[in-house]
């Protein structure tokens, strides 16, 4: 069995180096996959965080979007608002201005009325004294006549008294 030995060794001999060489890849497959462990590890924390800032952020967003919609619809309700007050207050300064263009018409109506009536007065006033003018100076040409007859039976008195 001897001479069995050293074959033996010699296998082995041939063998060792291969295993150390084993060894030694398994022993560097072990640390890296401990790396690759390690940072698996730590990518998946970081992922963590990641995905927990972007919830954060998600909701932020959210509540943000909701915010902003609240505060546009408030907005838009208070402009609304606005528009219907100054719809209101047009509608009432429009009515006002109805009424006072309406008290003008009726005093023009009535300043109207009056300088007719004052025009129809003048009127039979002018007629009046056109009547009274026309009547004096008929008068005074009754007189102008009688005194032109007066004075043309004078002067033929004088006439006949002087030849």
């Amino acid at each position: 069995m001897t001479p069995d030995k050293p074959h033996r060794r010699t296998g082995l001999d041939q063998i060792e180096p291969i295993l150390a060489d084993v060894a030694q890849k398994t022993d560097r497959l072990i640390e890296s996959n401990s790396q690759i462990f390690q940072l698996a590890t730590e990518t998946h924390a970081q992922v963590q965080k990641v995905a927990q800032q972007a919830e954060s952020t998600a909701r932020g967003l959210a509540n943000l979007t909701v915010s902003v919609s609240q505060r546009f619809d408030q907005l838009t309700a208070d402009i609304n608002h606005q528009f219907v007050e100054v719809d209101h207050r047009f509608d009432q300064i429009r009515a006002d201005m109805d009424n006072r263009f309406a008290q003008v018409n009726q005093r023009f109506d009535q300043q109207q009325s009056q300088f007719e009536s004052l025009r129809g007065e003048v009127q039979l006033g002018l007629e009046g004294l056109d009547t009274k003018i026309d009547s004096k100076v008929d008068g005074l040409q009754e007189e102008i006549k009688f005194l032109k007859d007066t004075q043309i039976e004078i002067l033929t008195i004088l006439k006949d008294r002087l030849k």
